[in-house]
């Protein structure tokens, strides 16, 4: 090999393209290169050449593009992550396409205090797992008579298990916590929903009042032409005057040879 020449690397084995393949929608580009000895470089650019690309969601496209996920990525890993986008997507399709920001922010909050649950969970089994080891060497101590080890080994031991027990304290806060919030966003759901029906059903009321006064104000309408045509046929009608003469009195152009025999016009005249 030439001076400042570098190594060539092998073509990946049929092995590591499935590996690839499989997981690299779940991991990352340094995880998959670090598994198959490459540059992140070079990974994504060989998922790049050999996967379909991928059509995220409307609500995933919608988390991974705004501001919030930016500041997701500082806050939890690559595993912890994927289970705030498993269950942020899950509490959206849970409550609806109609969420309003508040609801937003309050499963936003209920997704993180699901994800520090399980922190203090996995931390808490950490210290079980210590106490044991703990409990383990100061028997072993014991047999071999070493008794100067063990009062230091006893004060790591009680160190343990009082972190254990906080651990413990945290989880059962954060529980509670956990299930505030969850009913807080149902009874916040619920009490939109309501006010949303509560707002139908005075629409539809007042609709239903707006449809009986057009049908009350016709059957009025309908009314008042009947009475006018009826009085304007009394009023151009042959009368008797006090002097006993008979005459048809003119009310407008349209009584002029006037016969109340004729059918009537139903416009009514002033």
């Amino acid at each position: 090999m030439r001076p400042n020449e570098r190594p060539r690397l092998r073509r990946l084995s049929k092995s590591e393209k499935d590996y690839i393949l499989k997981y690299y929608k779940d991991k990352s580009p340094a995880e998959l290169a670090k598994y198959t000895g490459r540059t992140v470089e070079f990974i994504e650019q060989w998922i790049k050449n050999n996967t379909q690309p991928i059509t995220l969601a409307t609500d995933q496209f919608t988390l991974r593009t705004s501001p919030k996920w930016k500041i997701l990525q500082g806050q939890f890993d690559a595993d912890e992550l994927r289970e705030y986008e498993r269950l942020y997507l899950k509490y959206l399709e849970q409550f609806g396409e109609d969420l309003v920001a508040t609801e937003e922010t309050q499963i936003d909050h209920l997704v993180q205090t699901e994800l520090f649950r399980y922190r203090l969970m996995t931390r808490r089994r950490l210290f079980i797992d210590r106490q044991k080891n703990l409990e383990k060497l100061i028997q072993e101590r014991m047999r071999a008579e070493e008794f100067d080890a063990i009062p230091q080994l006893e004060n790591q031991l009680h160190s343990a298990q009082n972190m254990e027990r906080d651990a413990t304290k945290d989880v059962g806060d954060l529980e509670k916590k956990h299930q505030s919030l969850l009913e807080d966003l149902k009874a916040t759901r619920k009490q939109r929903q309501t006010e949303t029906k509560g707002a139908s059903f005075l629409g539809l009321i007042k609709q239903l009042q707006k449809e009986e006064m057009v049908e009350r104000e016709a059957k009025q309408k309908a009314l008042f032409e009947r009475a006018s045509t009826a009085e304007f046929v009394r009023l151009a009608s042959e009368h008797k005057y006090a002097d006993g003469q008979i005459d048809r009195p003119i009310l407008n152009a349209d009584t002029v040879g006037f016969d109340n025999k004729e059918e009537v016009k139903e416009t009514p005249h002033a």
